[in-house]
């Protein structure tokens, strides 16, 4: 990797750092200020940790699978003292968290092509990405390695995935990244709310029936911390959320906390209500296993002493259909 993490990627979620106590294990999280001044004054040892470790064959087909980020450090061969390291090993948190929460939950959508044996491609829409969208190609290459870590090879899935957001960098590309001759994830990215890129996508159609067309894009959408239910961004999300809940497809969305996770469920019920379906399965959040160890204070928040410290992708929840 030629950089260190880029100050943009990790400023995403922040505004400042927040203190907290008790953070001298690997297992506990740490204020972005705190991981920012280390990187700073360690500048060789950050850059060597955050470098992808080559894979070999034995690890890639090994049957142990990895329960929390830790623990996919040690299989994929980061060496101990990164993992060890307080500071490295929430660095190393920060960048793998969007690629390991998305492969660890991919069976979810998998699952909607379950009795169709030769599926060869999935479509995913990743609405409002930030953060994720600058990630450096290794990392999102850990996505099609931990797949195969998290599912097993049976089935040899090519992944699509639309990254849409008003906060989408201009100058993003469209790519492909491969980790083997069986798979590979492409990655496109358009600048914008989903329901503008869904008007354009009517006005551009040459179906004779778009609107049917356009509803069945995407096999599912994917939500980074979206902050669906926060007062600041509920209105801006609301026509967005209505175009998903029409496909019918499925929803998987993170929170970065308890307080996110817990205004986010009373917006997706509130659309559940609103349909005429009944939804076997209710909506409800878990924690993460493959979160953001780097603390940081909530973008969003009102004023200072309101403040509330967040985490990225610290619950999920899986929903078949929002309608």
């Amino acid at each position: 990797m030629k950089q260190l993490v880029p100050r943009s990627l990790l400023n995403t979620c922040c505004r400042q750092g927040v203190k907290i106590a008790n953070n001298n294990r690997r297992n506990l999280s740490i204020d972005s200020k705190s991981v920012q001044e280390f990187a700073a004054n360690n500048r060789q040892f950050a850059k060597e940790a955050v470098e992808v470790p080559s894979l070999s064959l034995v690890d890639y087909t090994s049957q142990t699978v990895s329960t929390d980020i830790d623990e996919y450090l040690v299989w994929r061969g980061w060496d101990k003292q990164y993992v060890d390291n307080q500071y490295t090993n929430a660095l190393l948190s920060h960048l793998l968290t969007f690629p390991l929460t998305f492969a660890k939950y991919a069976d979810f959508f998998m699952d909607t092509h379950s009795s169709e044996a030769d599926v060869k491609e999935l479509r995913i829409c990743c609405v409002g990405s930030r953060a994720e969208a600058n990630l450096p190609d290794d990392y999102w290459r850990e996505f099609l390695i931990a797949i195969h870590h998290f599912h097993g090879n049976e089935n040899q899935i090519n992944w699509v995935v639309d990254c849409i957001g008003p906060e989408i960098a201009p100058q993003l590309k469209s790519k492909q990244i491969t980790a083997d001759q069986e798979s590979m994830l492409t990655l496109n990215y358009h600048k914008g709310f989903l329901h503008d890129h869904v008007v354009r996508l009517y006005k551009n159609s040459k179906s004779s029936n778009p609107t049917q067309e356009i509803l069945n894009t995407w096999n599912g959408f994917l939500l980074y911390n979206p902050g669906i239910g926060h007062p600041n961004l509920i209105k801006s999300w609301r026509p967005s959320l209505d175009f998903i809940a029409k496909t019918s497809k499925k929803v998987l969305i993170t929170a970065h906390s308890d307080i996110d996770a817990t205004r986010d469920s009373k917006v997706l019920h509130e659309i559940q209500s609103g349909s005429d379906i009944v939804n076997d399965v209710p909506i409800s959040y878990e924690k993460n296993a493959f979160k953001c160890k780097t603390l940081f204070e909530d973008p969003c928040a009102s004023d200072e002493a309101h403040a509330t410290v967040v985490s990225p992708n610290h619950a999920v929840c899986a929903i078949k259909k929002l309608s």
